[in-house]
């Protein structure tokens, strides 16, 4: 909404048109990393453990990325506003500041559900890092794209690595869900069982009457 209501009052130029497509790709690449783990994450939910720190994990992570998405939206409404300014350090750092916490909760949420940490979470926090630093005196719309372009490449990234990792998976649930039950015994021979059981044994202290002869 923070965006749409920047292309409103923005005037209708080019750049306009450039920065407003940036904001909303990288606000898609962020909504991506977010919903592409989600499968994963709901059979992990299914299968844990601990479902309450799960639950409690999801639920601070959630907070977080929102905080972060919305760093993001207000610093791409502040480079439609002004696109060939100087970004500045406070322009940057919600540019950058606000994928990268996004970024680092998702991984640390990763993390903690399935003690995994993938290389190219801590590469893509690296690279907004240093592209926060060497833009800070560059045009606005310049440092707009290099933020939209590592949170692109990185939803790109991963969503090969998840297509590479998919058949693996799906043959561990298969694993799972193809286990089958230990055979049961018939019926009729469980309640044999049960007959014989319940019958008390003769004693063998038991003696039959003897009849007196007349």
């Amino acid at each position: 909404m923070t965006t749409g209501a920047a292309l409103t009052v923005a005037p209708y130029r080019p750049m306009t048109l450039l920065t407003g497509t940036v904001a909303l790709t990288g606000t898609v690449a962020l909504f991506w990393l977010f919903f592409s783990r989600s499968e994963r994450v709901v059979r992990h939910y299914q299968r844990a453990e601990d479902p309450m720190r799960a639950g409690r994990s999801g639920v601070i992570s959630l907070m977080i990325s929102v905080a972060g998405m919305i760093a993001a939206a207000v610093a791409d409404e502040r480079v439609i506003a002004h696109p060939t300014g100087h970004a500045g350090i406070a322009t940057n750092l919600l540019l950058f500041g606000g994928p990268a916490l996004y970024i680092a909760t998702q991984t640390w949420h990763g993390a903690t559900l399935f003690d995994d940490l993938h290389w190219s979470r801590p590469v893509a926090l690296s690279a907004l890092v240093i592209s926060c630093i060497i833009t800070t005196t560059a045009p606005a719309y310049l440092s707009a794209v290099l933020a939209a372009a590592n949170v692109v490449a990185l939803a790109v990234f991963e969503d090969r690595d998840a297509a590479g990792d998919a058949p693996m998976e799906e043959s561990i649930s298969s694993e799972h869900s193809g286990r089958r039950a230990p055979p049961t015994q018939p019926a009729w021979r469980t309640s044999h069982t049960l007959s014989m059981a319940n019958t008390d044994p003769p004693s063998r202290n038991s003696s039959t009457p003897v009849q007196e002869q007349p």
